[in-house]
């Protein structure tokens, strides 16, 4: 009987700081959310570079094409900066999230490395917006 409730109380215990570090490893934040597709990001660093991590979400049961505008906000600088490298385009299934990690920092457009928006400096990225994004039934 002892046994019992302390293998129950151990379980429990373990279920609910699992629950607590996952809420803590999920630190994406929702930027915009349009056509039941949401945008998210989260600022990090990949390869010892600042990196912007991007999640796209389609909760539609159809496809979607999506396109957006990048823009970071540099606390050095004071300003948003937009991306000269103009619009992003991609193709979410149904139901279908979009991420990527640093193993794909040079090949995906998932991760924004700040030095490819802002040159000039180290940047201090404290946002991210999706800009001009547009929806579109695929």
């Amino acid at each position: 009987m002892k046994k019992s409730i302390f293998f129950t109380i151990l379980l429990s215990v373990g279920l609910f700081m699992g629950s607590i570090s996952h809420g803590f490893a999920s630190d994406w934040t929702l930027n915009k959310s349009t056509g039941n597709v949401d945008f998210y990001y989260k600022i990090g660093e990949c390869n010892g570079q600042d990196a912007i991590f991007l999640k796209i979400v389609n909760k539609n049961n159809y496809g979607v094409k999506v396109t957006w505008t990048d823009v970071v906000n540099d606390n050095v600088s004071g300003m948003n900066v937009e991306a000269r490298y103009g619009l992003k385009e991609h193709i979410v299934a149904p139901g279908a999230s979009l991420q990527s990690d640093c193993s794909e920092a040079e090949s995906s457009d998932l991760i924004v490395l700040a030095i490819k928006i802002i040159p000039t400096h180290k940047a201090d990225i404290t946002s991210f917006e999706f800009k001009n994004i547009k929806v579109i039934t695929n």
